[in-house]
């Protein structure tokens, strides 16, 4: 954030891992790692494809089924 702060951790945003899992992060203050932390995330950025909501739509029915199945159940996991 800003270049100032980083938080590094396992923690999503999303219920899950707000309320159920046992999820961590850590926030940095320092500006040498906050800056070493943007570099390897431009690499990683440089290193991946965009995803475009195209090849979303053109997903086989199993891969659907499997998700939607998934979505149902995450309450229950």
């Amino acid at each position: 954030m800003d270049d100032d702060i980083c938080s590094i951790g396992t923690a999503n945003f999303d219920k899950r891992s707000f309320y159920y899992n046992y999820e961590m992060n850590s926030v940095f203050y320092d500006r040498e790692l906050v800056l070493r932390m943007l570099e390897i995330a431009e690499i990683d950025l440089s290193k991946s494809t965009p995803l475009h909501f195209r090849k979303l739509e053109r997903q086989k029915f199993h891969v659907v089924l499997k998700e939607w199945i998934a979505f149902v159940l995450s309450p229950l996991l």
